[in-house]
Order: structure tokens, then sequence, then C-alpha cells
């Protein structure tokens, strides 16, 4: 091997490497088969940390080149952010699959958030790839982390405390209004969050779709799932169930519990601009 291929291939691995979110837009952009012979050369630890960052479409493709034994490896030797991120993007057999198959505790954990519901929850439903910001970032940050992202990957944007608890979507017009330096939390669009484990046909009348087309679904933690897109919801129930009291009264109240928590953690500016606005 030249010395010139030498380096070529070690500076492609030193990216990859360093810069693993970027590194995934590039190859994103390249003949599909140029990319993955790219991507396969490179040391496991780089492929898992570029297929958890790289744009959902180019991931997927790769991913199901693969068979359920090399997923299981990236679970085993990756990080639980990138587990989390790779899982999101795993069809559901696959991941049910694999599931039966990881011994680590916390990575069956991480897993389980993403198979373990009712057939007929909002969680199955759910669009499970998507991106999360924390609130404290600056709007120069968030701009700079999606501005190479296609429209797929800027669809699920949600915005997470310091603990990883939901606070809302992302409000892409407040964005480009704000200046650089202000927090994002000033971006937040509050909406219902749906508990993960509601049905489907018991939150078709929710008000909140009136107002916007996706929802984000949270497990009792408050942490994401996923999000909820109207279409998907219609498409799967195109004919209206009728829902039993019980169920709709304990869905109501899980979704008031899961707004009071939001509302408790509003910095108090925020409480009086939005009293204001009422």
């Amino acid at each position: 091997m030249s010395e010139s291929v030498v380096l070529q291939r070690g500076l492609i691995h030193n990216f990859a490497e360093q810069h693993p979110e970027q590194f995934g837009v590039v190859l994103a952009s390249c003949v599909t088969n140029e990319a993955h012979e790219l991507l396969k050369n490179l040391p496991t630890a780089s492929v898992i940390e570029v297929l958890a960052y790289a744009p959902r479409q180019f991931a997927v493709e790769f991913i199901d080149t693969q068979d359920s034994d090399e997923i299981l490896r990236w679970v085993h030797l990756g990080s639980d952010d990138a587990v989390a991120r790779i899982a999101r993007r795993l069809s559901e057999d696959v991941r049910a699959n694999v599931l039966t198959k990881v011994k680590d505790v916390n990575k069956l954990r991480v897993l389980r958030e993403y198979v373990n519901f009712a057939k007929d929850s909002v969680a199955t439903l759910a669009d499970k790839d998507f991106l999360t910001f924390a609130d404290k970032m600056t709007c120069a940050e968030v701009r700079k982390s999606i501005r190479n992202l296609d429209e797929n990957d800027t669809e699920n944007l949600l915005i997470v405390d310091s603990e990883d608890r939901v606070l809302g979507l992302l409000d892409d017009r407040r964005l480009l209004r704000s200046g650089r330096k202000e927090p994002i939390a000033g971006c937040i669009k509050r909406t219902t969050l749906l508990p993960a484990s509601a049905t489907a046909k018991s939150i078709v009348e929710i008000e909140a779709w009136h107002e916007v087309d996706r929802l984000p679904v949270v497990d009792k933690n408050r942490r994401a799932i996923g999000v909820l897109h109207w279409d998907t919801l219609i498409e799967r129930h195109k004919t209206r169930e009728e829902t039993s009291q019980s169920e709709e009264y304990t869905l109501v109240m899980d979704i008031m519990s899961t707004m009071l928590d939001v509302v408790k953690e509003l910095p108090s500016a925020q409480k009086s601009r939005t009293r204001t606005r009422i």
C-alpha cells in the first residue's frame, strides 16, 4: 500500500472519529455504493458514531444492508447515547430481534424504551428518529447543528431540560428571528405531550392538533419516545372508534399532569410573558 493511500485513509479515519456528524453529512452527499464502502472501512467505533448522527435516510439505507448480528455488535460496543440514536433508526422487527440477544442491562433499557409498548399505543406509531437540544444552548449553536440536515431530519426537533425531559417542540420561526446568543429556551413551542401508553384512538380529538401537525410522545419520566405526526395517526385510524369514558379520563389526567410539570419549570420571566399574551 502506497504512502499516499495510507495517509489518505488516516485522514478519513481521523475525520470520522473526531467529527462523526459532519462526516455523515459528507457521506450522504456521495454516490451510495462509494459512501457505503467508505463506511465499511472505518473502525467499528467510528461506524457506530457516524450512523448515530448521520442524516436519517443515509443511515437507514446502510443499516438495512447489515444483519442483526452486526447490529447487535454495535449495540454492545457503542455508547448509550449512540445506541439510543441507532435504535430509533431500526425497524420494529429488527429492534425486537436484537432485544432478545442483548445482555448489557443499560443497553437493554435503551432498547426497551422503543419496543415495550402495546400495539395500539401512540408509542408504536411515533416517529422515533428525532433530535433533542438542551434548553441552555444558544440559538447560534442550534442553527449550526441543523444547517446541514436534510428536510426529514429537521421534522422532529425537541427542546429538553438538563434531565432530558421534554419541554416542547422547536419553533423554527422564533429560531430564525432570535439573536445568536439568545438561549434556545425562548424558541420552545409548548404544546401537548402525549403519554406513550395512550391509545391512538383516544388522542384524535385533542385540540392541540388544530395548532400543530405533530406532537411529542413521552414516557412516564417525560423523556422523549418519539414524535407522532397527524398524517400517521389518521392513516392508521381512518375510521373513528369510540373511546371508553375511563380511557378518556385517564388520558386527560395524564396529559394535564404532564403539562403542569412543564409549566412549573418555566422561568418566571417566561411565565410573565405568557400571562401578558393571554
